[in-house]
């Protein structure tokens, strides 16, 4: 019986080493592994301007600020606020407390918007085959002209 059990402890041993060898080469998996994560792109310097401009204009509404920035989710927009919070607690401040009551640029901006995303959707159903450019630059530009 004492071969049986050593034969037995030999092949427990064998194959922990498997499974370990597994581990090391596979990727771990979690609850993270299948969400839906919009791809993050860092702020240009355009963009974080009109962002403490909006925050000047709406405060800490994130879904109106949102929608000046269609490539950007809300939690994206909510994540730049606490990150500007704390980098730049004196601007944040500033933008909160002087807060503007002139919401003609954001008006003119919002119509700007939509006549890009009508002029887009035009584009598609004529050509659904054609490429748009790079609509990082692309945004980047409309923020300079509206700007």
């Amino acid at each position: 019986m004492s071969n049986h059990g050593s034969v037995e402890n030999e092949q427990d041993s064998n194959d922990n080493d498997r499974n370990i060898d597994i581990q090391q080469e596979g990727r771990r998996i979690n609850y993270h592994s299948y969400m839906k994560r919009t791809l993050q792109t860092r702020w240009s310097k355009t963009d974080t301007q009109l962002f403490f401009q909006a925050i000047r204009q709406y405060g800490t509404d994130f879904a109106m600020i949102q929608v000046l920035f269609p490539n950007r989710s809300r939690q994206q927009v909510k994540a730049k606020f606490k990150n500007e919070q704390r980098k730049h607690p004196l601007q944040i401040a500033d933008a909160l407390v002087h807060r503007s009551k002139d919401h003609s640029h954001f008006e003119k901006f919002i119509q700007h918007l939509q006549t890009v995303a009508e002029q887009k959707s035009k584009n598609t159903a004529s050509d659904p085959t054609a490429q748009s450019e790079d609509e990082g630059d692309q945004h980047e530009e409309e923020m300079q002209h509206v700007l």
